[in-house]
Parts: structure tokens; C-alpha cells; sequence
């Protein structure tokens, strides 16, 4: 005799439990196993009570089971011509570790032509209505203020019976009229209907975790129910500071809560090839996976394929839904293409194939899996205007990180010529999707009051910090240095100043002419006419005649008209330096300067070298102009010391340049 047992980490069924068969025949048994414990499991069955000879059973005992998957197996017992009729029971005991679950089953062996004896007509069992099957999606629900508006859940009621039914639904754990629920719902015979549930709690509502308990009662008959639970959140409103990310979990549904008392059908097999965990490493964007279905019973059906766990766009299902012979497979391709972005960040993603036969999808079989993916840093940036004119401009670099991993830029300016000068400040580092623009001010060494425009191009480098160059990318730019004043206004200015000299001259010139005109004018009328002078002497003298006395004070003193008069003596001035001229900038004593950096310091004017180069020192100016050798050299003291340094080289360029 077989005693039953079940343990709650492992179902097994046998369908049909007790056959009758003709001897020289064969029957088939439809053995199904589950794992309803929490770790994957190695599996194995046995059969007790039958002749070794008389059957075979077909099941790997290698593969790894995981929790809530299903298998199928068929015991194929054929009975031999010369076995006597009896009816014989037997067993089907699945193990699993310590758990051990045992199913007792009959076979009656008759004899070909022989009567059967009647048996006795028992009164039909009245009909039992099964209850409904219930699933909440999602499972759980968090909600941060009004703002964030009303939330719905989707209850799905699943009729497995063969009558239409209409349920009464009730919910339990939210406060009276934080939610929607319909009263009732009718749904078709072996279908299933979705119907909202419309949660907006309060603003000023209670924060904590509310467990709503849904159930579904057939009306009519108290006794015939279902339920489904999931998890109502009510958190702090968020409030998210700048810079951050906020990264949405994928949400993975609990298998649905339903009473484990046989599938009205035949689930099927399902195999995940060829293997389980898909990695994706850098540069690696695509692979492909092999469901394979098997259908164990002995009907012609039609299955349903299901992904969940993942985003749609992850995955390509060339076959949702399939058509199977009894006893046929039939592969299905799957392709996964994951792409990590600021909601999906690089980590590992689990997932699950779920195959439901079209008219019992409460008869699934499922199979799990997961995606590895490998962080990969990757970037965009943009680099704007491309040219610029000024004496410092700013150019904006535009970073975004589209890879799934944090990015800290690293930046890099220069120029061939080496006379720009650059001012940036990279963001210490930027998370997935986020995106900063950053500053680039871009000026030039040399001075910028007055001179012709100068061309630069610059290159400007980013990367990932301490990367190597392959994530590294360039942008060549232009900058047009534009001093204060420029040629053409240089000239202007110095013809309107040449000018101004001019007509000041004219001026001066023209009022001493009309001046002598006048004294002549009046000596022609007046003979004893004087002309007074603005200093101590006094000169009295007749129009057109020699002078006749000097006073100067009280003495008078003769003049003799007919002395002779000493030739002028003619002053040749001293000459002075004539570099002078080719000064560039106007500089003193005690002005501030900055040397260039490949000027030589020397130790008199045109004397011999120092060793020092100017490396672009600040300096105050303590002595000069001195010419030597046709330059004008200066005395220039700086942090090294005090040297003298020329003003600018034989080809005009300025080696003293403004601080």
C-alpha cells in the first residue's frame, strides 16, 4: 500500500491517477513537479510497485530547478500479453534534497473479450465551483504627496471554471475613501478581466506601509473566493537636489497568489539556452537566447510567451505565441538587447519567461534568467562658437554622460604658438545622464591695448580621468585677438594729434606777427613811442633808430650808437641718444612689468649674460633708458634679481611687456 505524502517545498501530481488497460497495450501517466521552496533544486523521481520491465520514465536528474519553475515527465508503462488481469497499485515519489513527496496511483489489467464486472452506479458529486485566481500589479506602490497624483493597481481576476461567474470585490487596509474599487465584476468563462484600482490618499495622510488585502467572492456562494495582497507606500515627498540622479528600479511581478490544487491543463516544458546569465562586457551589445517549449500533453495547444522583468526595448520576441503538436518542442528565439541609461544603470537585471497555454493561462511554466551588465564609460561633448574675435572670450563645452558608469572629465587646452591662456573649471564628475555645461575663457599673452589682430588656433581635450585615449575626444577651435585699439585707430589718432600740432603752431606763429604789425603801426604815428616790456628793464628807442638808453632802476647808462657789435656765438648742442626714437612702450621709473620668457637678462646694457631668462617674472623698473647697440635697454628688477633687459629684440618684438 502507498501512503501519500506532500511536502510544501515540493508538488507532485499524476494525471490521470488510475487508468484501465488491455494487456499486450500501453498507458501513459503525465507526472508533474514543482518547486515551491526559495533555492534552486535537483530533482529526481522513482516508481514503486511496477515491474522494472514495464515501464520507462524519461527525466534529467542533472538540471537545476529554480524556484517556482515546473516540470513535466511521462511514465510509459506497457503491459505485457502474458500478464494476468489484476489491479495493481503503484507509486511516483519526487525527491529533492530532504523533502520527498509521494502520489499513489492504480492500473487495472483486463483480459481482451472478457466481461467486466458492473460496477455499482454512484449518485454524481455535485459539481464544485473553483475559486477565482487574483493578481495585484505592481506589488508594491509608493507614493510621495500630491503631487505626484493618484495611483492605480491593476487587479486582474481570472475565472478557471466553465460557467461565466460575477464577483463581489472588497478591499481591506486602505481608509475609507483614499481608493476606488468597482462592486462587482463579471467575468467570462475561462478568461480573465483587469480591473483598476484608483488610490489618492490625502495630502496630510498618514505615512507608513499599508498591506491591501483584495478579494473576489462569487456571488451566490460565500464560500468560493480569492484574494491577492500588495503593499501601499505612503513616504515623505521627494525632494531631489540638483545634480542627482533619481534611478526607477524595474519592477519584477511576484508570481500570482492562486490555490495550488492541479492546473486545469497540462503546463509545459520551457529551457532557457544556452545558458541562464547573459554578460555584456564594453562593445558588447547584443545576444541570443533559445526558448525552448515543449508541450506534454496529449492535446494540440496553443501557448502564450511572455517576458518579464525587463524593459520592452531590452528584448526582441520573434514568436509571442506558438502552436504545438502533442509531445512536440519547438525553439523560440529571444534576442536581448539591454541599454543602460540614467533610469538603467550598468548592474545585474533578473528576468523571467512565462509560457501559458491560450485558454489556461493559470496552467504557466516559467523559467528564469539574468543579465550582467559590465559598467562602460562613454560621453558626448560639444564645443561652441567654433570662432570668436576679442581680447577674451568665452567658448562653452557641453558634457553629457551617456554611459553606465560616473564620468569625471578631465580638460585639456594648448595652442602651437603657446601665446593663449586659458581659464576652466571640469566638473568633479557627472552621473549617469546628467549633463553640465562648462566655461571656457580664452584670452592671449601678449598686451592688449593697441596692435593688429592675431590668430590662434587651440585644441581643447577631454576625457575620463585617469582613462586611457580611446574614450578621449578633441575639438580645434579659433580665437582672433582683437586689442583695444587697433591699427587703423592708431593711425586716426595720430593724424588728429599731428593735426591738433600743426594748427597749435599756426596759432602761435600767426598771434606774435600780428603783434610786431601793431608796434610798427604805432611807431609810424608816435616817434617818442615805447614798448614795454613785462620784465625790470625799460627800453626807450626812437621807430627805426638804435637804442638810446637802458634804465634799470635809478641809474641811466649811455649806449654808443658806433660801438661794433661781436659776431653771435653759435651753440652746437650736445647729441643725445639717437635709440631713443625706437621706443616701444612709454615706460619710467618705478613702473611695473612683466618679462617675456625668453628675454636675457644681462649685466650692464649690452653686456655680457646673465644666465637669467625672464620667465615671464614681474619687475619694477629702477633705471634707463640706456642705449647700446641701437636698443633701448632698461634696469629691471624682479624676485631673481635686477639685471638689465633690452625693451625689444633686432626684429621689433617686445621683450618688457606690460604686468
Amino acid at each position: 500500500m502507498v501512503h501519500e505524502t506532500q511536502s510544501p517545498q515540493l508538488y507532485l501530481d499524476i494525471a490521470p491517477d488510475s487508468q484501465r488497460v488491455e494487456r499486450g497495450n500501453e498507458v501513459v501517466f503525465l507526472v508533474t513537479i514543482e518547486n515551491r521552496g526559495r533555492e534552486a533544486q535537483a530533482q529526481s523521481l522513482e516508481v514503486s510497485g511496477l515491474p522494472a520491465d514495464w515501464f520507462v520514465l524519461e527525466f534529467d536528474t542533472r538540471r537545476r530547478v529554480f524556484p517556482g519553475e515546473r516540470r513535466t515527465a511521462s511514465l510509459l508503462i506497457n503491459v505485457p500479453r502474458e500478464a494476468d488481469a489484476a489491479q495493481i497499485s503503484f507509486g511516483v515519489t519526487a525527491r529533492a534534497g530532504a523533502d520527498q513527496s509521494t502520489v499513489a496511483c492504480s492500473l487495472e489489467v483486463i483480459i481482451p473479450g472478457q466481461a467486466q464486472p458492473e460496477r455499482p452506479v454512484e449518485a454524481p458529486p455535485k459539481p464544485v465551483t473553483p475559486p477565482p485566481g487574483l493578481t495585484l500589479s505592481p506589488k508594491r506602490v509608493e507614493w510621495r504627496g500630491a503631487a505626484q497624483g493618484a495611483e492605480t493597481i491593476t487587479l486582474t481576476v481570472r475565472n478557471v471554471s466553465s460557467n461565466d461567474a460575477a464577483y463581489k470585490l472588497t478591499l481591506e487596509g486602505l481608509p475609507n475613501g483614499w481608493y476606488t474599487i468597482a462592486d462587482q465584476l463579471s467575468v467570462q468563462a475561462r478568461q480573465a478581466t483587469d480591473t483598476p484600482i484608483v488610490i489618492n490618499p490625502p495630502a496630510q495622510g498618514r505615512r507608513g506601509n499599508y498591506t491591501l488585502h483584495v478579494t473576489a467572492t462569487l456571488v451566490g456562494e460565500d464560500g468560493v473566493r480569492g484574494d491577492a495582497r500588495s503593499t501601499f507606500v505612503v513616504a515623505a515627498p521627494a525632494s531631489p537636489q540638483t545634480g542627482q540622479r533619481t534611478v526607477s528600479p524595474v519592477v519584477v511581478e511576484e508570481p500570482p497568489e492562486e490555490e495550488r490544487t492541479g492546473p486545469p491543463a497540462m503546463p509545459p516544458e520551457v529551457r532557457l539556452g544556452p545558458r541562464s546569465t547573459f554578460r555584456f562586457g564594453p562593445g558588447e551589445v547584443t545576444a541570443q537566447a533559445t526558448i525552448t517549449i515543449a508541450n506534454n500533453s496529449a492535446l494540440i495547444e496553443r501557448y502564450l510567451v511572455f517576458v518579464r522583468g525587463i524593459d520592452e526595448d531590452w528584448y526582441q520576441l520573434d514568436m509571442p505565441e506558438v502552436s504545438l503538436q502533442p509531445g512536440a518542442s519547438i525553439p523560440v528565439p529571444l534576442r536581448l538587447t539591454p541599454r543602460t541609461g540614467a533610469q538603467f544603470p550598468a548592474g545585474d537585471y533578473s528576468f523571467r519567461v512565462r509560457v501559458a497555454p491560450l485558454k489556461y493561462p493559470d496552467s504557466f511554466a516559467e523559467v528564469a534568467g539574468t543579465l550582467s551588465i559590465a559598467g562602460t564609460v562613454s560621453f558626448d561633448a560639444r564645443l561652441k562658437p567654433a570662432q570668436t574675435t576679442g581680447r577674451k572670450e568665452k567658448f562653452k563645452l557641453t558634457l553629457v554622460n551617456t554611459g553606465g558608469l560616473p564620468f569625471s572629465p578631465w580638460l585639456e587646452a594648448s595652442d602651437p604658438q603657446g601665446m593663449c591662456k586659458f581659464k576652466f573649471d571640469a566638473p568633479s564628475n557627472l552621473e549617469v545622464g546628467q549633463e553640465a555645461v562648462v566655461p571656457v575663457w580664452v584670452g592671449a599673452t601678449r598686451q592688449g591695448f593697441a596692435g593688429n589682430p592675431r590668430t590662434y588656433d587651440f585644441r581643447l581635450r577631454v576625457s575620463q580621468a585617469g582613462g586611457g585615449a580611446a574614450t578621449a575626444r578633441s575639438f580645434d577651435a579659433r580665437f582672433v585677438h582683437q586689442p583695444f585699439l587697433g591699427s587703423r585707430m592708431l593711425y586716426w589718432c595720430v593724424m588728429i594729434a599731428a593735426i591738433a600740432a600743426v594748427v597749435g603752431m599756426v596759432f602761435v606763429i600767426g598771434f606774435s606777427s600780428l603783434d610786431n604789425a601793431a608796434t610798427a603801426i604805432r611807431c609810424g604815428f608816435d616817434d617818442d613811442y615805447q614798448e614795454p616790456d613785462t620784465g625790470e628793464v625799460l627800453i626807450e628807442e626812437e621807430c627805426g633808430g638804435a637804442p638810446t638808453t637802458l634804465q634799470k632802476g635809478f641809474f641811466t647808462l649811455p649806449i654808443d650808437s658806433t660801438a661794433t657789435v661781436p659776431p653771435e656765438v653759435t651753440v652746437t648742442p650736445r647729441p643725445g641718444p639717437t635709440c631713443l626714437a625706437d621706443l616701444a612702450i612709454g615706460l619710467a621709473v618705478s613702473d611695473a612689468v612683466r618679462l617675456r620668457a625668453d628675454a636675457i637678462v644681462r649685466d650692464a646694457p649690452a653686456g655680457n649674460d646673465t644666465g637669467r631668462r625672464g620667465n615671464n617674472m614681474p619687475g619694477t623698473v629702477t633705471e634707463g633708458p640706456r642705449c647700446a647697440q641701437d636698443l633701448v635697454w632698461w634696469q629691471i628688477q624682479t624676485a631673481a634679481g635686477t639685471g638689465w633687459t633690452a625693451e625689444q629684440d633686432q626684429n621689433k618684438v617686445l621683450l618688457i611687456l606690460p604686468p
